[in-house]
């Protein structure tokens, strides 16, 4: 046994990279159009459920403005407060619990930033 077998590890086939880069765009456009599809089908569960028009059938000849002009008013006011109130509460996790916000020019600088503090 010679000292080159003992400490070269095993042999890779070489990859085309031409392959590995079709192969990726492909399966990153079905998980795309997936992931497309599926959110406008949530969208369109909230809007029947929202608006409650035909819950059975989420996909159905019913337009939007069909369902939302059969509504109630005082539903459709309660429906955009409800979801004012999501979207406020939202951004005030986000900036109350994420990331600190930091400027361009501070992101580009060569200087460390230092983060913000929440106030106690």
């Amino acid at each position: 046994m010679s000292v080159k077998s003992i400490t070269s590890g095993p042999r890779r086939r070489a990859r085309n990279p031409l392959a590995a880069m079709v192969a990726v765009t492909l399966l990153t456009g079905i998980g795309a159009g997936l992931g497309g599809m599926l959110l406008a089908l949530l969208l369109h569960g909230i809007q029947h459920l929202a608006y409650g028009y035909s819950v059975t059938h989420v996909i159905s000849s019913e337009s939007f403005l069909q369902g939302v002009t059969d509504a109630a008013p005082e539903r459709r006011v309660l429906v955009l407060t409800m979801c004012g109130l999501v979207a406020g509460l939202g951004w005030w996790s986000l900036y109350r619990f994420g990331r600190p916000l930091v400027s361009i020019r501070q992101a580009v600088s060569c200087r460390p930033h230092r983060a913000r503090t929440a106030p106690v």
